[in-house]
């Protein structure tokens, strides 16, 4: 059973129905370049008052900017300093969006609906490139011309579709390696379309309900040993971008996708339109078993410590195809009512394995692994570990690339990776 398993608790096995996904990209990363034909001067304004490679035995890619320490971890002193709310509300103004000509690009198959954006996500073939791409396709009514014009269409929609482009367009021209290329927007008389480079190999979300997809074994020292790489990248790549002064605030893995050139394997963040520039931040943003406890009070909160609560539940899943709860919202969940009681190691202690109902997953996690999800997960965000950001003020338990989990990483023979052909 996998990550999306059916719900039950009779005192023992303690399981649960995780969010479903929610505008996913079940097997591509769906981004493109900033646009609209009409550039509105308000677009700037809106988005100030919105924001208050090596390769591994593995098989996995760590890419450039990954950090294997606090000591060496990417920093706004390794980098010039670029004011990237500036510079989004500047694309703002200045994005280009071209005409959609269907006969450039031969549709392959529909991948899966993208309902928060009321459209869809498609796998086509550019003709001019020869290459396969992936295409979010969103009406034109959803998706206005722009972000000014979208937020005054769309006041409470917390997706902001030309927020993301803006974004995803700055991190390409910034060098981010964590992204998969955007190529274009692009629009007709009814449909808007953003187009990016395929990720080859889908979303997390996936690879972690595919059983045959061979990267993930049952929890234990191997499947560990393949994890780590690839929960290097992520947490990287989420420094980096909080390096640059932006917050993820919908981290999740139907937003993290993979892709495999040249033997290794690369993540890739996508999806920035719940993103912000702002350190402090109120109300409950991203998917409910992801969300800090802290975002459903009403005092403000540190949108970089969110991210790292994200993180440590998307860590969880990676360790274990499973979710330790379905929200944080009080009341709403029993498990995470008990985690708050007794504590996430008497949570991993009582817990099976989703695929194995005989064994726990306190007899398969090692100490150190656990170590850093329990850093993670701290439902105090001043006892939370964070990413080790220099750029701004950071408060916490510790960096995570100081845990020792990270620090060595886990030697298995059987950890070689099946890759894709």
């Amino acid at each position: 059973m996998g990550i999306a398993a059916s719900a039950t608790d009779n005192g023992t096995d303690m399981c649960h129905s995780p969010c479903s996904r929610d505008d996913t990209l079940a097997a591509t990363a769906v981004k493109g370049s900033a646009s609209t034909s009409a550039p509105s001067k308000g677009d700037s304004a809106a988005i100030r008052e919105e924001s208050p490679s090596s390769s591994t035995a593995s098989g996995f890619s760590t890419r450039s900017g990954s950090a294997s320490s606090s000591s060496n971890n990417l920093s706004s002193r390794d980098a010039p300093v670029v004011d990237a709310q500036a510079a989004v509300a500047d694309l703002l103004q200045n994005y280009e969006v071209k005409p959609w000509n269907s006969k450039d690009f031969q549709q392959v198959r529909s991948l899966q609906k993208a309902l928060a954006n009321q459209g869809r996500v498609e796998l086509m073939k550019s003709l001019s490139a020869g290459s396969f791409v992936a295409v979010k396709k969103m009406p034109n009514d959803w998706a206005t011309t722009g972000h000014a014009e979208f937020r005054r269409a769309h006041p409470k929609s917390r997706e902001h579709p030309w927020l993301d482009i803006c974004i995803t367009k700055f991190l390409h021209q910034e060098g981010f390696p964590y992204m998969c290329q955007p190529l274009g927007v692009f629009r007709d008389r009814s449909s808007t379309y953003v187009v990016s480079e395929l990720a080859s190999m889908g979303d997390l979300f996936g690879c972690l309900n595919d059983s045959q997809d061979g990267l993930f074994c049952l929890p234990g020292p191997t499947r560990e040993a393949r994890i780590w790489p690839l929960a290097h990248q992520i947490l990287s790549a989420v420094l980096r971008l909080h390096e640059m002064g932006i917050a993820h605030r919908d981290i999740s893995p139907e937003n993290i996708v993979l892709h495999q050139e040249d033997g290794l394997i690369q993540a890739r963040l996508i999806d920035f339109g719940m993103a912000t520039f702002g350190r402090q931040c109120n109300g409950s943003h991203g998917k409910c078993a992801f969300g800090a406890p802290e975002m459903h009070l009403e005092a403000a909160y540190d949108s970089f410590s969110t991210d790292a609560f994200a993180l440590g539940v998307v860590l969880f899943a990676m360790a274990t195809s499973d979710y330790p709860w379905s929200t944080t919202k009080p009341g709403e969940c029993h498990i995470y009512t008990f985690v708050q009681a007794n504590g996430l190691r008497s949570f991993v202690a009582r817990r099976r394995i989703m695929a194995d109902k005989s064994r726990r997953l306190g007899d398969a996690m090692s100490t150190t692994l656990l170590d850093l999800l329990v850093g993670l997960l701290a439902f105090n965000p001043d006892q939370r570990l964070t990413l080790g950001e220099t750029c701004s003020r950071v408060t916490g338990g510790g960096s995570v690339f100081d845990s020792e989990w990270l620090q060595t990483q886990p030697q298995k023979a059987e950890a070689e990776l099946p890759l894709q052909d």
